[in-house]
C-alpha cells in the first residue's frame, strides 16, 4: 500500500506493483501534499482503475466517509480521529487538544522534522498551530542550527501532556463536529456508520444504488473502511 499526494506519483506507484493507493489530501494529519482531498482523490480514482484506492486526509465522521465512496474509494483511511482514543500513545493533554479542536487551528510546516533533526528536502507536516510552532515560524534557519538543544524540551513537553510547547500532528477534519463524540475514548466504531442522513449503507444505495457500497470494515489501529468493490467503482 503506497500512499501518494499527486497523481503522478499514485500512477508510478501503481507500475511499480503496488497492492493499493492511498490518496491523502492536504487536509490530512503530519506529511502531507498541496492538493485537497476532494480533487485528489477522484483524479487518482481515474488514473489508476485497476488497484483499489483509499481515502485520506480530512476524514473523520461518518458523512465523510459517505463522500469518499461516493468519488469510487474502495476505502478510506482515518488517522487523527483516533488519536485520542484509548489506544493512542498520546498523552491526555495531546488527546484534549485534537478533542478541542475547530478544525482551523493547523499549519503546514517543517518545523516538526527540523526539531526532531530529519532533514527531508520539500517535506511538510501539518500539525497543530501551538505556542511552540509559533515561536518558530520564520525562524526555520536558526531551528536547523539549534534542534538539540530544543528537542529536550519538546520531549519533556509530550512527557508531560503539555500540547503548546510540544510538536502535534494532526489534521483538519475534527470542526463542525468531526469528533463531537469522542469523548477521550468513549467512541463507538458504529458512530461512524452515520451520517446525519441515515446509516452509510442506506445513503449509498440511494445515491448510486450500489448495495455494497458501505460494507464498513475497521481494522484496530488502520481503520480501514471498506467501499465499493473495483466493479462497482466503475459506476460510480
Amino acid at each position: 500500500m503506497h500512499q501518494a499526494d499527486t497523481v503522478g506519483e499514485a500512477t508510478r506507484a501503481a507500475e511499480a506493483g503496488a497492492d493499493a493507493i492511498v490518496a491523502q489530501g492536504t487536509e490530512g494529519g503530519g506529511h502531507v501534499g498541496v492538493m485537497a482531498t476532494l480533487p485528489l482523490a477522484r483524479m487518482v480514482i481515474r488514473a489508476v482503475p485497476k488497484i483499489p484506492v483509499v481515502v485520506a486526509g480530512g476524514i473523520a465522521d461518518g458523512a465523510g466517509i459517505a463522500a469518499a465512496l461516493m468519488l469510487g474509494a474502495d476505502g478510506v483511511l482515518l488517522g487523527t480521529r483516533f488519536l485520542a482514543t484509548p489506544e493512542s500513545p498520546y498523552p491526555d493533554g495531546y488527546k484534549r487538544a485534537i478533542v478541542a479542536s475547530d478544525g482551523h487551528d493547523t499549519v503546514i510546516t517543517e518545523i516538526p522534522d527540523i526539531v526532531n533533526g530529519t532533514v527531508w528536502p520539500g517535506a511538510y507536516a501539518r500539525a497543530l498551530r501551538n505556542g511552540f510552532i509559533e515561536k518558530w515560524l520564520g525562524r526555520e534557519g536558526e531551528l536547523r542550527r539549534r534542534w538539540k538543544e530544543v528537542v529536550p524540551t519538546v520531549r519533556a513537553a509530550r512527557a508531560a501532556g503539555d500540547a503548546d510547547r510540544g510538536t502535534l500532528l494532526m489534521g483538519e477534519g475534527l470542526g463542525g463536529g468531526g469528533c463531537d463524540r469522542l469523548r477521550l475514548g468513549r467512541e463507538r466504531p458504529c458512530d461512524l456508520g452515520q451520517t446525519g442522513g441515515g446509516t452509510l449503507h442506506a445513503l449509498c444505495r440511494r445515491a448510486r444504488s450500489v448495495d455494497r457500497a458501505a460494507g464498513l470494515a475497521l481494522d484496530g489501529f488502520g481503520h480501514l473502511v471498506q467501499g465499493p468493490t473495483l466493479g462497482e467503482r466503475r459506476l460510480l
